[in-house]
């Protein structure tokens, strides 16, 4: 799927398809803006749809993005319930065999990294069902339980990124990006140059 045609109407399901599209095939900047902020409105979304672009005569092509995710383990409430909750999105739930209550979850997408909505999955007013981890998890972890969620993915030798979110059964996050360390490197010395072409 492409970005929409200008003169297109607009939809959410459009600027899903888009968006899943190009965080499939993405840059750096919108796939991590994308990650940080799990949860958004569709208005939020069209901000994220790239703009059609060209390569170049002679230019290289892009590289595919390849990512992987990953929770640590957790102990949940119930993780049938779980796994019912999660079934309409490409992740997979496993769990630990000498624990059964005790699970993790990984994605299980074709591109990597976690998913933004279920594909092939409406609601009642033909929107698609988007992926957040937090509200979908949250109500299932145990009192003093806290999930970490890890992205990380790259275009070959382009730049590499990462992002890590942290919740609790409460819905309270803290989270980290790979980008981070710019700021940090500025403290260092005044010449910080981006590790990416």
């Amino acid at each position: 799927m492409s970005a929409p045609t200008p003169g297109r109407a607009v939809t959410s399901r459009t600027v899903a398809q888009a968006l899943a599209a190009r965080l499939h095939g993405a840059r750096r900047d919108a796939r991590e803006a994308a990650c940080r902020a799990i949860t958004r409105s569709p208005e939020d979304l069209r901000a994220l749809v790239p703009k059609p672009t060209t390569t170049p005569q002679g230019a290289a092509p892009m590289a595919n993005y390849y990512g992987i995710a990953r929770t640590n383990y957790v102990r949940v409430t119930d993780a049938d319930a779980l796994t019912r909750a999660l079934e309409p999105f490409d992740v997979k739930l496993v769990r630990r065999p000498d624990a059964p209550d005790t699970v993790a979850i990984l994605d299980d997408s074709d591109g990597g990294g976690w998913p933004s909505v279920a594909y092939d999955s409406f609601d009642e007013n033909d929107e698609e069902l988007e992926f957040d981890l937090v509200a979908l998890v949250a109500p299932f972890l145990l009192d003093g339980e806290v999930m970490v969620a890890m992205e990380s993915g790259h275009e070959k030798h382009r730049y590499v990124s990462g992002w890590a979110l942290a919740f609790n059964n409460r819905g309270e996050t803290k989270s980290v990006s790979l980008e981070d360390v710019y700021a940090l490197a500025s403290e260092l010395g005044s010449t910080v140059t981006r590790a990416s072409y």
